[in-house]
């Protein structure tokens, strides 16, 4: 069996949508065409060979037995459900600038977390963009009058992606609170 930990991005994600709705190679490569998700490759050469690994660590089954397996439909299995869920419920490592799997990993919490969880997430996301943007910017007021057009130019792209991510992030947090109190 595959280690969870060692799981590419793309695994997740496919698990992801399996947790979802149980669905073939095809079914899925179509998903990624169409969806935000097309930053991962949506080619056979990536989706068949990370089903596999999926499979191999027991994460999918497939949803037919007598189905033969090109056309098979794939479906959580309990133990996928649950590497699912830990893997999301993981605050995202490194850096934040790059938001791409904190945005898939909060694409996939709503059906499998619960408020606090997803919550906590938040919380925790709008802590690193804060911190991020507050080192960027002093960075920015101690060095800009030094640094080359371009290198400012720069700097000052990242501070506008970090201050638009933080404004998402507290919108996010916002709308999910809004939306567990009209639940309750």
């Amino acid at each position: 069996m595959v280690s969870s930990k060692r799981l590419p991005t793309l695994s997740y994600a496919l698990l992801g949508l399996i947790n979802r709705q149980p669905a073939s190679g095809y079914e899925l490569m179509q998903i990624f065409k169409v969806t935000p998700l097309g930053g991962y490759s949506s080619s056979p050469g990536a989706i068949y060979p990370a089903l596999k690994k999926v499979r191999i660590a027991g994460f999918i089954e497939p949803e037919d037995q007598e189905v033969p397996s090109r056309g098979q439909r794939w479906q959580t299995t309990l133990p996928g459900r649950e590497a699912l869920t830990a893997w999301l419920v993981k605050p995202v490592e490194g850096d934040v600038m790059d938001l791409s799997e904190a945005m898939l990993k909060f694409t996939f919490q709503e059906e499998v977390l619960s408020f606090d969880e997803r919550y906590s997430f938040l919380k925790v996301l709008t802590a690193r963009l804060a911190q991020q943007l507050d080192s960027l910017q002093a960075i920015e007021t101690r060095h800009a009058d030094q640094m080359r057009l371009h290198d400012r130019l720069s700097l000052k792209a990242g501070i506008m992606d970090l201050q638009s991510s933080l404004d998402w992030a507290r919108l996010a947090i916002t709308e999910i609170k809004a939306a567990h109190k009209e639940k309750i």
